[in-house]
């Protein structure tokens, strides 16, 4: 596939100051280089971290857990990041190219800076809910009733 165009919120190539670091730092802990999931768990232990310390550790304030993490910036090794009103990063994507012979893929440019999710709802729901526990709660909506969400491996309780 060399040559291929993708985009996503994550390169191995980066190369910024906080993305390389990041991966010096990650290589000589699990002695592997990171990948975008190790990014991700990055960014989720540090938005825990800033929920928690706006709420001194009651993880039970979820009101003000979302608060604090709307008014942060996520300093992450992808780029900075914040959260919209919907709950979404609004996030840099980054347009990469295939290379067979570096066998990665390459940052070629920007794809969209601080792209921002609108948040109107997934289509998936034919309901329009934003969510499963919202889909099954809306009572037109049969595929995603109680039943299927609860016991579906696809959604957790606390879906």
């Amino acid at each position: 596939a060399d040559g291929l165009f993708t985009a996503l919120h994550y390169a191995d190539s980066l190369n910024t100051k906080r993305d390389n670091a990041f991966r010096l730092t990650y290589a000589k802990t699990y002695r592997m280089q990171p990948d975008v999931y190790a990014v991700q768990g990055y960014d989720a232990a540090q938005m825990l971290s800033i929920g928690l310390s706006a709420t001194k550790g009651d993880a039970t304030k979820a009101t003000d857990i979302s608060a604090a993490l709307r008014k942060a910036t996520i300093d992450s090794p992808r780029g900075p990041f914040t959260i919209s009103a919907a709950h979404n990063p609004v996030q840099n994507f980054y347009l990469r190219q295939t290379s067979d012979k570096e066998k990665e893929n390459k940052v070629v440019g920007m794809a969209s800076a601080k792209l921002a999710d609108p948040g109107r709802g997934c289509k998936m729901y034919h309901c329009g809910a934003i969510s499963p526990r919202a889909c099954a709660l809306t009572p037109r909506c049969v595929r995603h009733s109680p039943v299927f969400v609860w016991t579906s491996p696809l959604f957790s309780s606390s879906a």
